[in-house]
């Protein structure tokens, strides 16, 4: 609807920390521009929780999925930040037919359903209010008892499931071991986690710089030498997490090489986009084939 004047920016965690650096100066000079009223034309950044936390930018308004308090405070924080508009609205949307895309989600389900419940029984949304704020954890932490997700299950190596909170509140044990303090301490340490680990680290050929560090790591790696400390930290810039059903996907396609025996996966240029970053959609042409 904006036409051609209108812009868009796009940041995700599908982008290496480099990129991202260059799109969020690219972001902040369009912002000052509009601000000082150098710029007129509209501006828009679709972003995901990526921007909550530790991003100075400041939008007229910010239009944001339903989630939870912490969340929304977050975001909001992005909206009208010093006055630099003089008003900013910030709206909350509940997208009809999420329920499938959130299956595999289901903290930001339960927190969207908490949410959802506190802003119609206060019929506002008031996120610093203090009887809001405590109506909605309550309600959140309701529905993650109901749910049993607060007792922690996870598969011992003798194959049975346990839940961790159950093995350090009562006299539990896990699998034939007798534990002298009764409850498994070591065991539930080495289970639970507090961001589960079911990511991999990609180097990704993101510009010239990018494109020259994968090739100085194929070339120490074929020469059977070990990749430097120093490399590996100039590669963190690079670096984009996947899932592991990314990870598969992309193998499927051919689109992931591995350096220093798996410990080293790169991605193909064909995958990485100049604008999106990761493209888990990406497919081969015959161009791509030809050398």
């Amino acid at each position: 609807r904006g036409g051609e004047d209108l812009q868009i920016a796009h940041l995700s965690a599908s982008m290496c920390k480099a990129h991202r650096k260059t799109v969020l100066r690219e972001i902040n000079a369009k912002l000052h521009a509009i601000q000082t009223g150098e710029e007129q034309q509209p501006f828009i950044l679709v972003t995901t929780q990526l921007v909550e936390a530790g991003v100075n930018l400041s939008f007229r308004s910010v239009i944001r999925i339903l989630a939870g308090n912490d969340n929304l405070v977050q975001t909001g924080g992005r909206c009208n930040r010093s006055n630099e508009y003089g008003a900013g609205d910030v709206y909350l949307l509940k997208l009809t037919g999420e329920e499938q895309q959130l299956r595999n989600l289901p903290e930001i389900r339960m927190a969207q359903d908490a949410m959802a419940d506190n802003i119609f029984r206060h019929l506002s949304f008031e996120p610093e209010d203090s009887q809001f704020i405590e109506d909605y954890y309550l309600a959140l932490f309701t529905n993650i008892e109901e749910q049993k997700k607060s007792e922690y299950l996870f598969q011992y190596r003798d194959g049975k499931t346990y839940a961790l909170a159950g093995l350090l509140s009562g006299n539990l044990k896990a699998g034939d071991k007798t534990y002298k303090l009764h409850q498994p301490f070591k065991t539930a340490a080495q289970e639970y986690k507090v961001f589960p680990e079911n990511t991999y680290p990609v180097l990704v050929p993101y510009k010239e710089d990018g494109k020259k560090l994968i090739e100085s790591m194929r070339a120490i790696d074929r020469a059977g030498r070990i990749i430097s400390k120093t490399l590996l930290r100039q590669a963190g810039d690079y670096i984009v997490q996947v899932y592991d059903w990314q990870k598969r996907k992309l193998g499927e396609k051919s689109m992931l090489e591995s350096l220093a025996d798996d410990q080293i996966f790169i991605l193909s240029e064909v995958a990485y986009d100049e604008r999106y970053g990761l493209n888990t959609d990406a497919e081969w042409t015959m161009e791509d084939m030809i050398y």
